[in-house]
């Protein structure tokens, strides 16, 4: 069964389910959603699960997580662009191929919500933090639980880890910063001097400065082998929710709940552009390897597509039926971009057309 047009389709779907068709449904588990990216309505070539009456899928599309809950809070996809991870009830993480749309493991051991991933640069292991406090590392060959980070005081809400993959770095309500050598498993620096949770954080691309975002508004920049604040930016008028970084360590993005993007020239400290437009609160950002383009996404159920260049906005993905939450990832090719929320928890999108024209031409 091929649907034409996903929204139209899904929705036509639960009406079927509100309606008390679940048992035609149930028979036809498997429903294949493709859409050009360069469709008028902007919808994604892979629209993921609906998980509605029961914990089977009523829908089920080319790379659908069976079993994904009807949230998804983080998502990260690897190095290599194969496979991708995100969290699953909330408290499990879930390893899928990107490719073939295949389950591939069942990650447990949080006690509590996991709020954010990373990858390390190999590929091999991946992050996770929670709301249980902990920040775990898993090992993405086998499945086995490598180590659990603890020391925080209130809920993990983001990590990174570093290019070289020897330094982790976690934000956490607790309003601390913790700095961690993840070879050895230590902490090496708790970075205080918020007022409110960290909500964000970001590690330079040399590995030597990490920048902090949260609920009082401002971004600092932390030296991370001495553990010692550097300077603080001042632009938005809210708590920042999420940050990013240009692969030449020269631009810093950040999205806050005052809706707008500031995009920061790290060489002087000043502002190159504020970005409006979203209609709510910004939940995550991502920077495409070419420096050129940013994806921003929000609590108003879309995704924005800006040139980080110039300032401008490009075009607006919309596909999500509610609020688009901090799962927002891009492959290291900028060729894949994945999204999470509400509703509909997990889309694709593809970045470039059939006619490898980019979606921003």
């Amino acid at each position: 069964m091929i649907l034409s047009n996903p929204v139209l389709g899904l929705r036509n779907l639960m009406s079927s389910v509100r309606t008390g068709n679940a048992s035609n449904l149930q028979s036809q588990r498997r429903v294949s959603v493709v859409q050009d990216i360069q469709t008028a309505s902007s919808e994604p070539i892979l629209s993921f699960s609906l998980k509605a009456l029961n914990p089977d899928p009523l829908v089920e599309c080319i790379a659908c997580p069976g079993e994904a809950s009807t949230w998804v809070n983080a998502v990260a996809i690897s190095p290599d662009g194969l496979t991708f991870v995100c969290d699953r009830h909330d408290i499990d993480l879930q390893l899928w191929d990107l490719k073939k749309g295949r389950s591939l493991l069942t990650l447990t051991g949080h006690s509590a919500m996991i709020s954010t991933l990373a990858f390390s640069p190999n590929g091999r292991t991946i992050a996770s933090g929670s709301y249980d406090k902990t920040i775990k590392g898993w090992d993405l060959v086998n499945g086995s639980l490598l180590f659990t980070l603890k020391g925080h005081r209130a809920g993990v809400n983001a990590v990174a880890i570093s290019a070289n993959g020897e330094t982790l770095v976690s934000g956490s309500d607790d309003r601390t910063i913790r700095v961690w050598n993840l070879p050895q498993r230590k902490l090496l620096h708790t970075l205080k001097g918020g007022t409110a949770g960290v909500q964000a954080v970001a590690i330079s691309p040399d590995g030597q400065t990490c920048f902090s975002g949260g609920g009082d508004r401002l971004i600092r920049a932390w030296n991370l082998a001495k553990g010692k604040h550097l300077y603080t930016l001042e632009g938005h008028q809210s708590g920042v929710n999420a940050l990013a970084l240009s692969q030449d360590g020269y631009t810093l993005v950040s999205g806050g709940n005052d809706r707008a993007i500031q995009v920061w020239n790290l060489n002087n400290g000043q502002i190159l552009h504020t970005l409006e437009g979203h209609a709510a609160p910004i939940s995550a950002i991502a920077i495409r390897s070419d420096g050129q383009t940013l994806f921003s996404s929000s609590k108003d159920n879309t995704i924005r597509v800006w040139s980080l260049e110039h300032g401008t906005h490009l075009r607006t993905l919309k596909g999500h039926f509610n609020y688009v939450s901090s799962a927002l990832a891009l492959d290291q090719a900028g060729n894949t971009l994945i999204s999470g929320g509400t509703g509909i928890p997990l889309k694709i999108w593809s970045v470039i057309n059939s006619s490898s024209k980019k979606l921003l031409a």
